[in-house]
């Protein structure tokens, strides 16, 4: 709970944001799915297998996708748990003004970043 703030932000959780959690199906990615669903938000829970998917809708996650498999809309949140090669690919999904938070950093290394936001003309660091 101590590092709910830092997660959300004050202005990024309203009601009706998509958000996308990676590794929802652990401890951190759990707690991540049902704080984000008590804001209000539109969560997607993303996992590794079907299987590790299960209880997430229970938990206030509107969807439940293997990977990034059927993720298409543009994303005003990311919270990566994951790191690596999705990372990336996640950063392409952020909407405009969009922010990505990477709680693992390269090669799994945990790390606790500053956000990125994806703006009109690029990326910018805050």
């Amino acid at each position: 709970m101590t590092r709910r703030a830092w997660w959300f932000g004050r202005r990024r959780m309203d009601v009706g944001r998509r958000v996308l959690i990676t590794g929802a199906a652990g401890g951190v990615g759990r707690m991540a799915v049902q704080l984000a669903a008590r804001a209000g938000a539109r969560v997607i829970a993303s996992v590794g297998t079907p299987e590790r998917g299960a209880g997430l809708v229970e938990l206030g996650a509107a969807e439940v996708v293997v990977g990034l498999d059927g993720v298409d809309e543009p994303l005003d949140v990311v919270l990566d748990n994951v790191g690596g090669p999705q990372l990336v690919a996640v950063w392409r999904l952020l909407a405009p003004g969009g922010t990505c938070r990477a709680l693992v950093g390269p090669r799994g290394k945990r790390r606790f970043s500053r956000p990125v936001r994806r703006s009109r003309r690029g990326w910018l660091g805050r």
